[in-house]
């Protein structure tokens, strides 16, 4: 007989996931350990969690933060600097 898993009761435990890594309850219900190298899905993890906290931070930082007041007035959208976009171009002709 198969080892149960910890994390999930009812089902068998994969056999890559022994116990071994930090975290290890065993639990894979799509059998992902079957096809895929555990040591490389571990370092896409950490990989993937080290990008979205710089994304967190990249969406944080410029709500917090502005660039001096007398320089870069607060209401001034990136369009209104460069002008209307293509779509907006192409909206004013049909209206207009």
């Amino acid at each position: 007989t198969m080892l149960q898993s910890k994390a999930i009761p009812f089902m068998e435990a994969p056999p890559a996931l022994d116990g071994t890594l930090p975290g290890d309850n065993g639990f894979d219900p799509l059998g992902l350990t079957n096809y895929f190298d555990i040591k490389w899905m571990q370092e896409a993890e950490i990989k993937h969690g080290r990008i979205c906290m710089l994304a967190t931070l990249g969406f944080l930082v410029p709500e917090l933060f502005t660039l001096p007041w007398a320089y870069f007035p607060k209401g001034i959208l990136a369009v209104d600097a460069h002008g209307k976009t293509q779509q907006g171009r192409i909206v004013d002709k049909v209206q207009g």
